[in-house]
């Protein structure tokens, strides 16, 4: 069935994704994929290939294509920059093998890194149209990992790569106007566009929790919910102090935490919540498939969408949003959010920000939500509907149709 796509130029067309991440974990690429394959492309995807998974699968008709690499988040530049080499050239020869089979009319690169663009030389060489889409800017990122200044030697290389990486792209995507500002200063180019981050309505279903709140004893508890990657970044482990730090003011209070992450972190929380005795006060689910999301969500009383705030992170995090934020509206529920400059421009008084490291502050906050209840629903009712007409997912969907009619009508 089409959807935007008015004349049909996506029927039948193949495209090949090529991702550093898990596939269908990883959100933005699997909206973009299954966005395409609802016009009538058909999608294929290259990707990282985790513990248990096969690989060559599919899922909801997109064909998943896994290389026998794993995400490591520890190291210096230069196992930084293996493990994406390594991915690099994987891909190249997964890509490059496909193509030969299926003739990709476009391939669509979703960074980080940004170079790994480069492996589509052989689709491009024979006509594909090549999309880069831009997740993050890798300057920004690797000037924030490593410490190190925007001027460095080294992040100045990383412009280089960028600058090299986006003209070699036919188009480039990025997730917001700041970001796309950026680009556009640092690359005279002219096909840049936003997609933004914002949920796709008919991933998602609701299920009844009936069974897991009785299991759970969850029936007069206030919920606390975050869904969403566990690491240091995420600040979890704030969450959990928080929730401490209040237990004696909301006897019932019980946080549940759906996600996953690298071991030792997950290790890590699991000790602390040991420590501070919430054993019988914090849940932790383990990977949720996304389309179950909501129904932990529907279940909860408010929401948090933590984030660790690093000084040196401030020119990443300025062009930052949270798909997290509107997945939370779709139901609504309140939304208790990091207090970063960019947070406060998009959502001002539409949801609470606590201090950034501050269990103390997310604690006042989530006890506001806990003595105001009525008025916090009203409050996430009202940013619903206001911030889902400003940034409308359909909308977003549409723009991203018809980036590929306009390369594919070139």
């Amino acid at each position: 069935m089409r959807g935007n796509d008015t004349d049909g130029i996506l029927v039948g067309t193949r495209i090949c994704m090529v991702v550093y991440s898990y596939y269908p974990m990883d959100q933005r690429v699997r909206r973009e994929a299954e966005t395409l394959k609802e016009n009538g492309a058909l999608v294929q995807v290259i990707c990282l290939r985790n513990e248990d998974e096969k690989r060559a699968d599919t899922h909801n008709d997109i064909s998943i294509h896994r290389v026998p690499l794993r995400i490591r988040r520890k190291g210096g530049y230069f196992v930084y920059f293996l493990r994406y080499f390594m991915f690099l050239f994987l891909s190249t020869l997964a890509l490059t093998r496909l193509f030969l089979k299926h003739k990709y009319k476009v391939v669509h690169i979703h960074s980080l890194p940004d170079y790994l663009v480069f492996c589509a030389f052989v689709p491009k060489l024979f006509g594909s149209k090549i999309i880069l889409d831009l997740h993050e800017l890798m300057p920004e990122i690797f000037a924030a990992k490593f410490n190190l200044s925007m001027d460095s030697k080294q992040v100045q290389i990383a412009k280089a790569l960028e600058r090299a990486s986006v003209r070699y792209s036919d188009f480039t995507i990025t997730t917001s106007q700041i970001r796309e500002k950026k680009l556009r200063e640092r690359i005279q180019k002219k096909d840049i566009a936003v997609i933004m981050n914002l949920p796709k309505r008919n991933i998602y279903k609701q299920k009844d929790m009936t069974d897991f709140i009785k299991e759970n004893d969850l029936k007069d508890s206030f919920i606390v919910s975050y869904v969403g990657r566990l690491d240091p970044v995420r600040e979890v482990d704030v969450v959990i102090k928080a929730i401490k730090h209040i237990e004696y003011k909301i006897p019932n209070i019980v946080f549940i935490f759906c996600g996953t992450g690298e071991k030792e972190y997950i290790a890590s929380l699991k000790s602390l919540i040991a420590d501070l005795k919430l054993e019988k006060k914090v849940l932790l689910m383990g990977y949720v498939p996304q389309e179950d999301i909501l129904s932990y969500v529907g279940i909860s009383h408010v929401t948090i969408c933590p984030y660790k705030f690093y000084p040196n992170l401030e020119g990443v995090l300025d062009g930052i949003s949270s798909t997290k934020v509107f997945e939370y509206l779709l139901i609504p529920k309140p939304v208790i959010v990091a207090d970063f400059p960019a947070m406060k421009r998009e959502f001002k008084d539409l949801v609470s920000f606590y201090k950034s490291g501050d269990h103390e502050s997310l604690g006042v906050k989530i006890f506001e939500v806990y003595k105001n209840e009525a008025e916090s629903k009203k409050i996430a009712q009202r940013a619903q509907k206001i911030l889902f007409k400003r940034y409308d997912p359909k909308k977003n969907e549409k723009k991203l149709v018809e980036i590929y009619r306009y390369l594919l009508s070139r």
